[in-house]
């Protein structure tokens, strides 16, 4: 079973390209 925050963490990944030539990034704050 996945956990929340890998979950989260595998939708990130999908969007950093996005994000990044944008010129920014996101990351999970515990």
């Amino acid at each position: 079973m996945d956990t929340v925050l890998s979950r989260v963490e595998q939708a990130l990944d999908g969007l950093r390209p996005y994000l990044a030539t944008d010129g920014g990034n996101v990351r999970v704050a515990e």
